[in-house]
């Protein structure tokens, strides 16, 4: 079964999923033989939750409304996939079993059915929106004919060689000012830097992805100087403010898992949808206004299939591979993840020493040892440990049982996911926030003048048709 064939099913359908995400899901269908009498559920028997598709042969479907064979082009089992979102619970404990509604036995030999599992489904969305959509991004701008003209400009929220992010307002069909960043980029300085294409490749992974720990683009725009992605606003700072603060330079176990737990959920669910990061740092996770951890920022992501051998990413936090090129894939981020454990719980990053230049770096990264303080538990020591494997067949995350090491691992258990996906705990840090405007927790960049003043020279068209696709 293709995306098609998926999309055409009624709870999938109106589950409203993306294009990555049936395609991911169809990755965890797997084919199942069956023989002539086998039964592949009895009515009232615990049975586990799935979707199942003939592709060859024919059933026997019988139940109290109905009786009927099914040929290869029969589905059955849908109706069981809405059992997450009548119950309200999906973490890696709570059981996919429920009591079959009916019974369907083999009635013809070598049966084939493709089966997707209900505990695959919640790998790649939260099921708890089965059926009924998943939350939808802000209506009132992507499903209107909002102008960029329409938004105020208030304060600049952060700078880089080709842009400006934001905070701007726009007033809702109710009367209400909503707030939202927006980032907005010269398309002269992205092509003069040959950055062009991979801008409006980042907005295309944006639009993708849709997810409580993951930055969420709202809308696009572009004009004949610039290009505009609007964002949810984010307000409570960088990760990094948190854990370089007055008052130290480290977090607690306690206070580190949290963080931990919230990043691996939305990079995971990056990584299921076949998306390497390649920037995973400090700067790059937000703190949301209720303290959750958001990943932002996705120029250097990519969609892989194996391997990629582009390097890009941040000294501190590359993995070996991509200082070697050797091609990387998942593996890369989980690299990048035990390095920003590691500095959350003592300070500092594994392989830096002071005055190291940048070759210094690398070959550290490549080839020491990490030392560990006592003061870090065992249970934190294992988990870098399994990330911070110089071979990334043999990292966690990597092994027989996929993401779910990062899930599962002693230091992590006390976490329920479900839980923590629905903002159900109290975070160790709420950021104080005066007013819908309130920037106060970013750098201060009241000083820059707002580049979308200045005037650019004027893109050959060959240049300005890269922008087509935005």
């Amino acid at each position: 079964m293709g995306r098609k064939g998926l999309a055409a099913v009624q709870i999938i359908n109106d589950t409203k999923l993306t294009n990555k995400m049936l395609d991911s899901l169809c990755k965890y269908i797997k084919a199942v033989e069956y023989k002539e009498g086998d039964a592949i559920m009895r009515i009232g028997k615990p049975t586990e939750a799935a979707l199942y598709a003939l592709r060859s042969g024919t059933v026997h479907l019988k139940g109290t409304t109905q009786d009927l064979v099914m040929d290869k082009v029969g589905m059955f089992g849908d109706d069981m996939l809405d059992l997450d979102a009548k119950t309200g619970k999906n973490g890696p404990n709570d059981s996919t079993k429920v009591n079959a509604p009916y019974s369907v036995v083999v009635t013809s030999p070598n049966v084939v059915v493709g089966v997707l599992l209900l505990k695959d489904c919640r790998k790649v969305f939260d099921t708890i929106y089965m059926g009924k959509g998943l939350p939808s991004k802000d209506d009132s701008i992507r499903y209107t004919q909002a102008k960029i003209t329409d938004f105020t400009k208030h304060t600049i929220l952060g700078a880089g060689t080709f842009g400006q992010v934001w905070l701007v307002s726009r007033e809702d069909s109710m009367g209400e000012q909503r707030v939202y960043a927006l980032k907005i980029q010269s398309k002269y300085e992205l092509v003069k830097n040959h950055q062009a294409k991979g801008v409006v490749h980042e907005k295309n992974i944006m639009a993708e992805l849709h997810h409580p720990f993951v930055a969420c683009l709202i809308a696009s725009f572009k004009d004949e100087t610039f290009v505009y992605m609007l964002m949810d606003m984010v307000q409570g700072g960088e990760l990094e403010s948190i854990m370089h603060s007055e008052t130290g330079d480290e977090l607690s176990n306690d206070q580190a898992k949290f963080y931990t737990a919230g990043i691996v959920e939305g990079l995971s669910y990056m990584h299921r949808l076949g998306y390497v990061y390649r920037d995973l740092k400090p700067q790059n996770v937000l703190i949301s206004n209720e303290g959750y951890p958001v990943i932002a920022d996705f120029g250097f992501a990519k969609y892989v299939t194996q391997k990629t051998f582009t390097f890009c990413g941040t000294p501190l936090y590359l993995a070996p591979e991509i200082i070697l090129n050797r091609g990387h894939n998942w593996g890369a981020d989980h690299w990048s993840l035990g390095v920003l454990v590691y500095e959350m719980l003592t300070g500092f990053t594994p392989f830096y020493e002071e005055h190291m230049d940048q070759m210094e770096l690398f070959r550290a990264i490549v080839q020491d040892k990490v030392h560990y303080p006592s003061s870090m538990t065992p249970e934190a020591r294992s988990y870098i440990t399994g990330l911070l494997q110089k071979n990334p067949r043999r990292r966690l995350g990597s092994g027989s049982h996929g993401l779910e090491e990062l899930f599962w691992h002693p230091w992590l258990k006390d976490i329920d996911f479900a839980k923590l996906r629905h903002k159900e705990y109290k975070a160790p840090y709420v950021p104080v926030i005066g007013d819908p405007l309130d920037a106060s927790n970013f750098e201060d960049w009241s000083s820059m003048e707002d580049k979308s003043d200045q005037k650019y020279p004027k893109l050959k068209a060959s240049e300005a048709a890269v922008f087509d696709k935005f």
